[in-house]
């Protein structure tokens, strides 16, 4: 019997509610996704956590483009966090990296503060890390981190799939590790048999959305 979960990526209301009576089991809130996902309107979160019964994170992205950023611009992440912390999400999506392409340990520690009790997933910017799997071995450092996202640095979860093994045995149940990059309803049960992760995560993985 196949036995995993799916998380779905949404930018709006509807698409919330649709992948909800598609039978998600967990969303992740975004907006802008043709810019690879930035950081959703409060208002619109809001509504969706009072709409439906499954865990529900946020992303939290001030802009497009890399993932090094200014003070400013992590201040204004952490003003984010503020604003959502008081609602009833199960988790906060970010990613910080340094101009070396390894993890802003200083700017992540800032983050974790805000974040608090919340759990975390790092997201894709892991993928652009000069070394994944030490990347991997600096997040288990931080135990509110509980997930990392990842296509194993390749273009699709399918093509990184070797690496995100590897990912998974470094982090050694203290991290899970959720694959992610075109993952759908047509190709998810060929990668669990595979991975054998507990997540998925992927735009249409219950099927197309609106």
């Amino acid at each position: 019997m196949i036995n995993f979960r799916k998380e779905v990526c949404v930018e709006s209301f509807s698409e919330a509610l649709y992948a909800w009576e598609l039978k998600a089991d967990r969303l992740e809130l975004c907006s802008h996704l043709e810019k690879d996902g930035l950081t959703p309107p409060i208002e619109m979160v809001r509504l969706v956590i009072n709409a439906i019964d499954i865990p529900v994170k946020v992303m939290i992205r001030p802009r497009e483009g890399d993932f090094v950023y200014s003070k400013a611009e992590i201040d204004q992440m952490c003003a984010s966090i503020g604003e959502f912390k008081s609602m009833k999400i199960a988790g906060f999506v970010l990613g910080v990296l340094k101009k070396d392409a390894s993890i802003n340990e200083t700017a992540l520690k800032k983050l974790l503060k805000a974040t608090g009790d919340i759990p975390v997933t790092f997201h894709k910017a892991i993928d652009q890390t000069y070394n994944i799997l030490e990347s991997v071995e600096v997040l288990k450092k931080y135990p509110s981190v509980k997930y990392i996202l990842s296509s194993g640095g390749a273009e699709t979860a399918e093509a990184g799939l070797d690496m995100i093994i590897k990912m998974h045995d470094i982090a050694d149940y203290e991290l899970e590790i959720i694959p992610a990059g075109n993952i759908t309803d047509k190709n998810v049960n060929r990668l669990h048999s595979k991975l054998h992760q507990p997540y998925y995560h992927g735009r249409n993985l219950v099927g197309k959305l609106l």
